[in-house]
């Protein structure tokens, strides 16, 4: 098993963080690692984990628009990976938002996808905040 982390993800994954930082607070940006022990979807190959990172913006507080791409570090054929960019309809509940999305992708682009059209996405996901905060010493 290897692990493939190349230029442009360590590039792209800096790149997102950097846009979180000078962009308002309201635009959010996300780097994430996932598995899903029980996928069997044969539309997108990838291996398991499967990372992505994006950035989201809520037009309402129940509509969210984002850009994503999704890649995996186990395997090192899936450049360029699969980004797509859509609409999710928002349900939160307490620490954990329940969703429903479509979004578009060019698969002429992408790798490792089997499917032409809309990807629709139902799912929840909990967010966990890691944002450094100055310290205060006191005078």
């Amino acid at each position: 098993m290897s692990i493939c982390i190349g230029m442009n993800t360590l590039l792209a994954t800096a790149a997102t963080m950097i846009v979180g930082e000078v962009t308002p607070e309201s635009v959010r940006t996300y780097v994430s690692l996932n598995a899903d022990p029980w996928d069997n979807n044969a539309q997108i190959d990838f291996e398991e984990p499967m990372g992505s990172f994006g950035l989201e913006y809520d037009i309402h507080t129940n509509v969210r628009l984002f850009a994503e791409h999704l890649s995996s570090p186990m395997q090192c054929n899936d450049h360029p990976g699969v980004n797509h960019a859509g609409v999710k309809l928002l349900a939160p509940i307490n620490d954990f938002t329940l969703y429903s999305g479509i979004s578009i992708n060019n698969s002429d682009f992408d790798s490792n996808d089997r499917f032409e059209g809309p990807l629709v996405s139902l799912g929840w996901n909990m967010v966990m905040i890691l944002r450094s905060t100055p310290n205060i010493l006191p005078v």
